[in-house]
């Protein structure tokens, strides 16, 4: 146990590349849902779950190289991690956490760009692939623009008549 209580449990695969998981960030989830009912679950984190594994299984296999000229591949990392922030954003307000606005942006910027690194990580063990601190950086960044973007159009006033 350490200091949030969470439980760390070891991975054994030959390939794996971490072999420390560490749960914190999973017992917090695990409180979110506890107050979530199975439909608003499903409704708000599936998706954002869902995709989590398109990204990763994207990053798993070999595909043609992207190309870099005038950072293609940034813009492309950009906007897959601007659709994260977006679902991560709709997910944790669904929740109605007890936030500040910041606190909301830097904690969904924060997973946004941890699920970067762990996919660049990761990444660096698929043979034919690579990763890179910038494309880090242009998750980051992703990250931000859908939080913002998600917290823009949820402000917006509703037609009259709509719920």
């Amino acid at each position: 146990m350490d200091f949030l209580g969470a439980a760390s449990i070891r991975i054994e695969p030959k390939e794996a590349p971490f072999r420390l998981i560490n749960l914190e960030l999973l017992v917090l989830l695990n409180l979110m849902i506890k107050k979530m009912k199975l439909y608003d679950f499903l409704w708000y984190w599936l998706p954002t779950l869902a995709y989590c594994i398109v990204i990763f299984s994207l990053s798993s296999s070999k595909i043609a190289p992207i190309p870099s000229f005038f950072g293609v591949d940034k813009v492309i990392h950009g906007i897959e991690y601007t659709v994260l922030g977006l679902l991560l954003a709709r997910s944790i307000i669904s929740s109605k956490p007890k936030f500040s606005k910041e606190t909301l942006i830097l904690l969904i910027v924060t997973l946004g760009t941890l699920y970067g690194i762990f996919d660049e990580v990761h990444q660096s063990f698929v043979p034919g692939r690579s990763s890179s601190h910038w494309d880090v950086l242009a998750d980051g960044f992703g990250s931000l623009i859908g939080v913002l973007f998600y917290l823009k159009i949820s402000r917006r006033p509703r037609a009259s008549g709509q719920r």
